[in-house]
This record gives C-alpha cells, sequence and structure tokens, in this order.
C-alpha cells in the first residue's frame, strides 16, 4: 500500500520445486519414492526416508486413498496464484479439509516442515542463500527499510530473527498448500505480524467464519500513491498530559483503490497502531528532541529570530520515510504545528522548547 514493492529472484525460491514437483507427477505414480521429487533432491537432502520425506510418503497416502486425487491436485495448483485470490472474487479457493481432516493435518505437517527448511543446512547447501541474505537483499533491490505494510517499524533482519520476519500473506495454517508458494511470501514487521494485528486472521474473506469473500490489496501489486493527511480534532494541552485528539486520513486515486485502501486500514489498525505507537509518544517527547537539536545549530540568542526556520529544518529531516520507522508520522505531526496549528498550540510548544533550553 505505501510503497510499490516487487518480489525478488532468490535461489531461496527451489524449495517451490519440491512440491511443484510432487504434485505434477503424484497422479502417474502409484508406489511413493525419490522420483516424486526433484532430480537434486535425493542428493542435498541425503537419500534420507525420514523427516520431510516420510511426511510426504504419508501425505502421498492419504491421498491416493481420498478417491479425490485430481480434486486435490487442482486445489494444489490453484493454490499459486495468491494475486487472484486476494483481488478475484471468484477464484478458486481449495481448502484440505473439504476432503478430510486427516489430509488437512498431512498437508499441514508437510508442508509447515518445508518451510520452516528454509534455513536448514541441506537447503542452504543447494541454494547457496538463506532467509538472512534474502531480507537484507528484498530491502536494498526495493528500498524499502521498513515493514512495507504500516511503514512504522523495522523489518527485523538479524541472524537470529530473520526467520520470524518471512511472513504469508494466505496464512500457513489454513492454507498449507501456499506455505513455500513464493507469491505468498514477503518480509514483514512483527507488529504487522503477530496477533491480533495478522496472526491467523483471514485477508480474503470478510471474517475467520468464512461467510463471505472480499477483495484484499497484494503487496506486490501497486495501484499507486495513497494521500496521507494528519486530521486534529482536538489539539493537545501544552500544560497537562492530554494529548489531544487525531486522525490519519488515507485518499486513494479512485473507488478500488480506496476500497483496498480502507480495509488495509482497518485490518492493520495503521491510523490507531500510528497514533498509539508512534505520534504520542512523539507529542511527549518532541520538544525535547527538538531543543537538543537547536543546540547544535543555533545560538541562544538566535531562538527568537530562527525558531521558525529551524523547526522547518527539523521536519524536513524526517523525510526518508522508506528508512526510518516513525519518520512519517512525525513529519505529518510537525507538518500540522507548522501549518495549521492554533497560535495558543505553536506558542505553548514554542515556550516549552525554550525552557528545555534554558
Amino acid at each position: 500500500m505505501l510503497f510499490p514493492i516487487t518480489q525478488i529472484n532468490s535461489n531461496l525460491r527451489q524449495i517451490e520445486e519440491i512440491p511443484n514437483t510432487f504434485f505434477q507427477k503424484i497422479q502417474a505414480n502409484a508406489v511413493f519414492g525419490y522420483d516424486l521429487f526433484p532430480d537434486w533432491f535425493q542428493e542435498f537432502y541425503g537419500n534420507r526416508t525420514d523427516g520431510l520425506y516420510n511426511k510426504a510418503n504419508i501425505l502421498f497416502d492419504i491421498i491416493k486413498n481420498s478417491g479425490n486425487e485430481p480434486r486435490i491436485v487442482e486445489g494444489y495448483i490453484n493454490s499459486i496464484n495468491i494475486e487472484s485470490h486476494c483481488l478475484n472474487l471468484s477464484s478458486y479457493l481449495f481448502y484440505c479439509e473439504t476432503i478430510s481432516q486427516e489430509l488437512f493435518e498431512a498437508a499441514n505437517d508437510f508442508f509447515s516442515h518445508l518451510f520452516d527448511s528454509f534455513d536448514k543446512k541441506w537447503v542452504t547447501d543447494k541454494t547457496q542463500t538463506n532467509v538472512l541474505k534474502y531480507i537484507k537483499e528484498f530491502k536494498e533491490q526495493n528500498k524499502v527499510f521498513v515493514c512495507p505494510i504500516c511503514g512504522n517499524e523495522k523489518i527485523k533482519s538479524s541472524q537470529h530473527e530473520a526467520r520470524a520476519a518471512l511472513d504469508h500473506w494466505l496464512c500457513k495454517a489454513k492454507y498449507p498448500f501456499s506455505a513455500v508458494n513464493w507469491n505468498n511470501l514477503f518480509p514483514l514487521g512483527e507488529g504487522c505480524n503477530r496477533p491480533p494485528v495478522k496472526g491467523q486472521n483471514e485477508v480474503i474473506w470478510i471474517d475467520n467464519n468464512r461467510l463471505a469473500r472480499h477483495s484484499f490489496f497484494y503487496p506486490f501489486n501497486w495501484l499507486g500513491e495513497i494521500e496521507i493527511s494528519l486530521e486534529c480534532i482536538e489539539e493537545p494541552s501544552i500544560d497537562s498530559l492530554i494529548k489531544g485528539s487525531w486522525k490519519f486520513n488515507f485518499l486513494g486515486i479512485n473507488d478500488l483503490h480506496q476500497n483496498l485502501i480502507d480495509k488495509w486500514d482497518i485490518f492493520f489498525g495503521i491510523n490507531n497502531r500510528w497514533i498509539d505507537e508512534t505520534l504520542n509518544e512523539f507529542i511527549d517527547t518532541w520538544t525535547f528532541t527538538f531543543a537538543n537539536y537547536l543546540t547544535q545549530e543555533i545560538n541562544f540568542e538566535d531562538f527568537e529570530v530562527r525558531y521558525d526556520e529551524k523547526l522547518i529544518s527539523f521536519r524536513n529531516a524526517r523525510n526518508s520515510f522508506n528508512v526510518n520507522p516513525q519518520n512519517r508520522v512525525e513529519w505529518f505531526f510537525l507538518n500540522y504545528l507548522i501549518n495549521e496549528a492554533s497560535a495558543s498550540f505553536y506558542n505553548g510548544s514554542k515556550q516549552s522548547v525554550r525552557e528545555h533550553l534554558e
């Protein structure tokens, strides 16, 4: 929504070849074996019959005994186009549990194990990369170093946190066939990813009961810039702890765009989180931060004549929306202060800054 991002080419995508080959060959194979996997799999997995191989064997037997083999294969094939499922209400959605709970559990077990293998040695040996490198390359190639969904937090990318940042758009717990689908994976900030925000919540249904489909934005489908404004409903009080009442407004380029923006805002709690997590804290601390900034920029004797100029510079320094979390929210508050604030709020804030300097 906030940034035009694209999925990057990564050798990690080779892991998709495992289920793709499995479902391409299963109908022609009466017996389970390594010939149901890509040619390279046996070499790198180590000619083992435990772990992932055993879970695939269990899934194979359940599919063969289901009496619905063609339907299951078709379901897997249709699980690939995540963008269509988000934007096309008539796209075919397959749920393993409609065949049997046994199939759902076996698919979940196999695909979860496969997803957890991204940083296993046999995968890194084959792909010559890992999730940490993928996330770093994703940020560099897209020039987006904050969460691409909310823009208000970092994407974790340390050695021990990278796997948690690689998220599913359709959650793997409900859509196991899409668990390693490269079109369904991208880096996401913790605040957007964790419950109660996203977690296992449905994005393509109006609620988790799946009563009705609705269109929902797809991260790699850029529809245009969002016009953002900060509306002050009630100004903060300089003399008390009241932080005021605020609302961020998001305006799209057309009705379709606006519809998707409204759902993005509601689902991820963008307005509320920008205010609760960033704006309110900034209102508490900005005069102190600005006073520290001024000590590096001007002499105290020049405070009165250069205050307005330096406040604009202080705002403009917060224009790296794609790099620094919180920059966007802080910029909008300072912009309000400069251009729209009442004289009493503006001058009261100025006096507070002066007192920090004295």
